[in-house]
């Protein structure tokens, strides 16, 4: 079973997903972005930083934040580093959550993410 949560991760608004073993913690802040994950008790495996940025040309530079972001490949600066600066749609679904980004008005791509935990018996 899935327990969920909301509050404060790393200073931004997180939902926590927790399933007794292990903890993932996604921001509803901006994203779609997953900022940490844990073995209960234990310390994040990402690493945060929520005012890293980087100059992108011809757009406002690009905040990376930390955690694990869903990415658009090939890299290129212009599909890569679409700016997540604005809050997904946070849907709940069986065993997680769905989310949302809006669509990207210059490339037409939107970003989605299911959290979820598929199979019993595993983390």
């Amino acid at each position: 079973m899935i327990k969920t949560s909301q509050g404060l991760f790393e200073g931004m608004e997180c939902i926590q997903l927790d399933n007794g073993k292990l903890s993932l913690w996604v921001t509803s802040q901006v994203g779609p972005r997953v900022l940490g994950l844990s073995l209960n008790g234990g310390e994040n495996m990402f690493y945060v930083d929520r005012d890293a940025k980087i100059p992108v040309e011809g757009k406002e530079n690009y905040s990376l934040r930390g955690g694990h972001r869903l990415w658009y490949a090939p890299e290129r600066p212009e599909t890569t580093y679409i700016a997540d600066d604005l809050p997904p749609a946070t849907v709940t679904i069986q065993n997680g959550l769905e989310l949302i980004q809006n669509v990207d008005a210059a490339t037409g791509i939107q970003k989605s993410w299911q959290v979820m935990r598929k199979k019993p018996g595993l983390l």
